[in-house]
């Protein structure tokens, strides 16, 4: 068996040319382009990485993009401030808080973006409504997930998904996600052992690891003839030898590099331009 490829970067690729367009025609309507505000620290490189990943992105396809970098030294209270700021400019469609935020409380960042401009599900008053029905943004990553198993002709109705630690950012909205697609959701506690858990993944037919495949897991306890999605980001502290074990024994898979995170960031401009639209 060889494992097919689900490749997030020409999905990405095909989703940004559409949005593009889509763009181009609210911006002609509204005199003015969509608007995302991303809230990150200059103490941690990583962050302004993903941050300048997110301004090339949104430049590309016309969206514009104000990036708020935090100093070094910067306590909650001002990363509250510049989430409120953000908040109050009726400019502003989108708010986006990206991690890491060392020294900061993200959850009181979070908490302080409204429903209606909460593009990542961030806000747990926006999971709340999600888990509703409400017509709320989920999470970015959860719907690049989603999008990917469409796009790879994975129909999850019916099909038992293993989902992964992932919290409250990406796994509960996931969760959320595949339910209503109709998918029977199986999830794990840390307490309930090494042998639930290899029993859990043995019997799914697709497994989703919003936060990367955990090391040390055995390659062989991945469902044979099944699909496996690592959400991890590439080059976290984590390895990708489980994956690459376990290709041979699998249907299709997503990988951490070129998978779920070229998808997420496309999905978080289009969030924006929705956002935009619902706006007086």
């Amino acid at each position: 068996m060889t494992a097919r490829l689900i490749d997030g970067r020409a999905l990405a690729r095909r989703m940004r040319n559409e949005l593009r367009d889509d763009v181009a025609a609210y911006t002609a309507e509204r005199g003015a382009p969509p608007c995302m505000v991303a809230i990150g620290s200059a103490a941690d490189p990583a962050a302004e990485t993903y941050v300048t990943l997110k301004l090339d992105a949104a430049r590309n396809v016309g969206i514009r993009f104000d990036p708020v970098l935090l100093a070094a030294d910067a306590k909650t209270d001002d990363a509250v401030r510049a989430v409120r700021r953000a908040a109050d400019d009726s400019a502003t469609h989108g708010i986006f808080v990206q991690y890491p935020l060392p020294g900061i409380d993200a959850k009181a960042c979070n908490a302080e973006i409204p429903v209606a401009k909460d593009i990542d599900c961030a806000n747990p008053e926006t999971l709340e409504r999600l888990r509703a029905g409400e017509d709320v943004f989920p999470a970015a990553s959860a719907v690049a997930i989603m999008a990917l198993l469409e796009d790879g002709g994975i129909d999850v109705v019916g099909r038992r998904v293993f989902v992964g630690a992932g919290g409250p950012a990406i796994g509960e909205p996931l969760i959320v996600l595949l339910e209503r697609a109709g998918a029977e959701v199986v999830r794990i506690r840390a307490s309930d052992g090494r042998d639930m858990l290899r029993d859990a993944l043995g019997s799914s037919s697709i497994v989703v690891f919003p936060a990367g495949i955990p090391r040390g897991l055995d390659p062989d306890w991945l469902p044979e003839g099944g699909v496996v999605v690592d959400g991890g980001y590439f080059g976290a502290r984590r390895s990708d030898e489980v994956l690459n074990a376990a290709l041979p024994r699998l249907a299709a898979y997503v990988p951490s590099r070129g998978g779920v995170g070229p998808v997420t960031v496309d999905v978080l401009l289009r969030h924006t331009l929705e956002a935009a639209r619902a706006s007086r």
